[in-house]
């Protein structure tokens, strides 16, 4: 063809890509805030769990008030890093789009929480910190997202079974 001349290509063809290419940002979408809720769940079941270790180890010690924010941050991340880590392993084509909104799900309940159960500045902390918590934690939701879409290959030859 011509530098001048233009392929012409029928409207209704590129209506039709349009339209597909739109049904599968919609399903990934779906898709992703499904896998999205069963990280969340996954990650505040087991935040509940290693908070309950952590309160007992806590509870051990003599002065239980100096290791509650270092053990709660220790029941927050490693859960943070499981739901993402679940949300990616359903979704394989985006895990830093499952990692954020998995994180953000998990961050909005998690302040919900806060204000509902002790008030707006009830942490302890100063509101940078408070924000700075809170993105270290979605990123540790995006970590495992990341670590959850890590697909093994096999060596050629080897067989996994048998």
């Amino acid at each position: 063809m011509a530098k001048n001349q233009r392929s012409i290509v029928p409207a209704h063809s590129a209506s039709l890509v349009a339209r597909s290419r739109e049904k599968e940002d919609a399903s990934l979408l779906s898709t992703v805030m499904s896998s999205a809720l069963t990280g969340t769940l996954t990650a505040l079941a087991l935040g509940a769990i290693l908070l309950f270790i952590m309160t007992a180890v806590a509870y051990a010690n003599t002065d239980p008030a100096i290791l509650l924010s270092p053990l709660s941050l220790a029941a927050l991340l490693p859960s943070m890093f499981a739901g993402g880590f679940v949300c990616a392993k359903k979704v394989k084509e985006a895990p830093l789009l499952c990692g954020i909104v998995c994180g953000g799900m998990i961050t909005v309940i998690s302040i919900l929480l806060s204000v509902i159960l002790r008030g707006l500045p009830s942490s302890g902390y100063e509101f940078w910190q408070t924000a700075l918590l809170h993105a270290i934690a979605i990123l540790f939701t995006v970590l495992g997202a990341f670590a959850g879409n890590i697909q093994r290959r096999q060596k050629p030859g080897k067989r996994r079974f048998g």
